[in-house]
């Protein structure tokens, strides 16, 4: 899965879950950190837990199943950096 292809499911998933109003807020900002089919989604703090359940929804990707789980949450990211990539 190309980081592109992540990247729209995941805000087609948050569109669906949390409305337009809720993605303003949360301010998703994707990260260029892909790698190895793992990124990094930067959102307001206050957010967290609407993104992580948004991302658990996706089943499928172009038609393929997926599974899109949060391995990691930080306030810091050159600590989710370390930690994870």
């Amino acid at each position: 899965i190309s980081f592109k292809e992540a990247k729209k499911e995941i805000e087609s998933s948050m569109l669906k879950f949390i409305g337009e109003l809720g993605v303003a807020n949360a301010g998703p900002l994707f990260l260029k950190d892909w790698k190895d089919m793992k990124g990094i989604i930067k959102v307001n703090s206050k957010y967290v837990d609407h993104t992580k359940a948004s991302i658990a929804l996706i089943k499928e990707i172009n038609g393929k199943k997926a599974k899109v789980e949060s391995i990691g949450v930080s306030g810091i990211l050159s600590k989710i950096r370390g930690s994870h990539f």
